[in-house]
């Protein structure tokens, strides 16, 4: 239904979808509709996202967005002014993010402002929830991988506090979905759209099928205080983790004549990948027409992989301990000052100006001792822009903008 003024709304099953026309490549919904679309054992908002147009699925085994032809490493995603750069649990199966602590989600498929910047494809930029500043609430979720809580807390009469927390259970309960979705990663799985990719995973060597030990879990807080009626202060946290563990143990003897041996092989295998950051936000209405916003936020993406191998067969001869260690970091620093100005109710200016700083280590060691790789590097990058919006008419709007 097309509606008077700046709005398309399409209805189906309570699902709204606000698309405005002021920019026809943005899609902008609230999580809590996306409970009535098909899920995969739980609700998820990147695999949502997959089914709006101009944006693939591209393989099954990730939540990944492909926008516009293009890859997920070419989108920038933003959690209440914090860029994550690892958006996905169990590995790729469902995104980081828990819908019941998401207030909104924005994506620009195309055409995005020229307020963002360092990407090519998309941009996915979420706000955090705040807590209810007049009643306190506790709600509790489960489904067939994980258990959430969330916790909103009125602060003084002039503001909010919202925690949530999610956790896997499946490494205490082992649901039919998880069985599924464990057999699809270790290769024991042959069935269905999987069968490739299981074939090339079962192909691997490995002593015998394991049962790998995995969880993940995300905690969100975020405070919210209004000390005036002109500005709003914020501050949110957001960490998440997924740690895997494929250990194995083996023993066996056999009887060669009158002499008996044995064989021994212990494999140590354990990874973890984890985001944190931190945001805070000054938000001030200087004159009616006269906003301006102030971050400064910090993200930081480490993984983590250690790998043992120890092989002792009596018969033949002891193999060496094989001991790896791989360290990947990525920290991402930013300060910005936004600042918009509604000269009338058809024109709008916007100037922005910010700094990041970038800073990379990794690191690979065998045996704790002997660096392969050991190497890192830091980047200053800042930014100015200015854009300038101008609807003469109802059904034409100018946009332009710079950034340097």
């Amino acid at each position: 239904n097309v509606l008077k003024g700046k709005d398309v709304n399409a209805y189906g099953k309570e699902f709204e979808i606000l698309h405005s026309l002021e920019n026809n490549s943005r899609i902008a919904f609230a999580p809590r509709q996306i409970s009535t679309l098909p899920s995969l054992g739980e609700v998820d908002i990147m695999r949502s996202l997959q089914m709006f147009p101009g944006i693939s699925v591209g393989r099954i085994s990730t939540a990944g967005l492909f926008i516009r032809g293009g890859t997920p490493d070419q989108n920038l995603i933003l959690f209440d002014g914090m860029t994550l750069y690892h958006i996905d649990h169990f590995f790729g199966f469902f995104s980081a993010f828990n819908p019941n602590a998401v207030k909104d989600v924005q994506v620009y498929k195309s055409a995005f402002p020229v307020k963002y910047g360092g990407r090519i494809s998309g941009i996915v930029e979420l706000s955090g929830k705040n807590g209810d500043s007049n009643k306190k609430h506790i709600s509790i979720s489960t489904g067939m991988l994980s258990t959430g809580m969330a916790v909103e807390l009125p602060l003084w009469r002039m503001g909010s506090v919202f925690l949530s927390a999610r956790r896997s259970h499946v490494d205490y309960f082992k649901t039919p979905i998880y069985d599924m979705l464990s057999g699809y990663i270790t290769g024991e799985n042959y069935t269905g759209v999987a069968n490739d990719m299981a074939y090339a995973e079962k192909s691997s060597f490995l002593p015998q099928p394991f049962k790998p030990q995995f969880y993940f879990y995300d905690l969100n807080g975020k405070i919210t205080l209004m000390p005036s009626k002109r500005d709003v202060l914020s501050f949110s946290v957001y960490k998440g983790l997924d740690y895997f563990d494929q250990t194995t143990d083996e023993k066996s003897e056999f009887q060669l004549g009158a002499d008996s041996y044995s064989s021994y092989v212990d494999l140590h295998d354990r990874s973890s990948w984890r985001n944190f950051g931190t945001s805070f936000r000054w938000s001030r209405q200087w004159q009616p027409k006269l906003f301006s916003h102030f971050f400064i936020a910090n993200s930081i993406y480490n993984s983590e992989t250690f790998s043992k191998s120890v092989t002792d067969t009596s018969f033949y001869y002891t193999l060496p301990i094989i001991n790896l260690n791989e360290k990947n970091q990525v920290k991402d620093t930013s300060i910005r000052l936004e600042s918009e100005w509604v000269l009338s109710a058809k024109h709008k200016a916007e100037l922005g100006i910010g700094v990041s700083l970038f800073q990379t280590e990794f690191s690979t060691s065998y045996a704790e001792k002997l660096w392969l790789i050991d190497q890192g590097n830091n980047v200053l990058l800042g930014h100015l822009y200015l854009q300038d919006q101008w609807t003469p008419y109802d059904k034409l709007q100018l946009t332009t903008g710079a950034r340097k």
